[in-house]
């Protein structure tokens, strides 16, 4: 799935937005933190402010949002 997305960085240094609005608990979301995180080009403060600007999550079922959340925070 991250091969056929190919979440890359804008020209302005901005990573592009990505918008998961069925994300479940979480694993595409995941799998592009960690890919951003392997290209190296932020530190973790300038990934962390990135993140949240530019990906917008929701699900309907909180308890899954939570997981989801709790996910995301333990990649980062």
């Amino acid at each position: 799935m991250i091969t056929l997305l190919n979440p890359s960085i804008k020209e302005n240094g901005e990573i592009e937005s990505i918008s998961d609005f069925a994300c479940g608990t979480g694993g595409i979301l995941n799998s592009i933190i960690k890919n951003y995180k392997t290209l190296s080009l932020f530190t973790q403060e300038e990934l962390m402010n990135q993140f949240r600007n530019n990906i917008f999550v929701s699900k309907i079922v909180p308890k899954v949002f939570n997981l989801c959340m709790s996910n995301m925070l333990v990649s980062t």
